[in-house]
């Protein structure tokens, strides 16, 4: 059995599935009759043009070219949340710096660096949710 990586990109994955049905000689009408979909959702899915189909049309038609979809991590979720601690660390402090900047106080380079730092450390130790929340 060969392994494939499906690709994450529309397009990519569009042109995998609809090489599959021709290396499988199968047409649009067998395919949505194996699939469980209609006609024109296959055509819609297999298509280059920017439609939108349902995923579970999609899991449909790629179970009836026996193919599958999965899902996996391409970023430690570790190093993810790390990320975007100091992400929006950064947007704090700059937020920050911009008030100080309006009062005439602004603030240096190393002094800013830290309040980075100190916030991305506050960040991480707080509740999850709030690491995720949009300012």
């Amino acid at each position: 059995m060969m392994t494939r990586m499906l690709s994450s990109d529309p397009q990519t994955l569009i042109q995998q599935l609809q090489s599959r049905r021709k290396t499988l000689g199968m047409t649009y009408a067998t395919l949505a009759r194996r699939s469980g979909v209609s006609v024109a959702t296959v055509e819609r899915a297999l298509s280059n043009r920017p439609y939108k189909v349902g995923l579970e049309d999609v899991l449909a038609i790629a179970s009836a070219l026996g193919m599958n979809l999965q899902l996996q991590e391409d970023t430690d979720p570790v190093e993810m949340v790390r990320r975007q601690a100091e992400n929006k660390a950064r947007k704090l402090v700059d937020m920050v710096q911009g008030t100080c900047l309006l009062e005439a106080q602004g603030i240096d380079n190393d002094q800013r660096q830290q309040m980075i730092r100190e916030a991305t450390l506050q960040l991480l130790n707080s509740p999850r949710r709030r690491l995720w929340e949009v300012l």
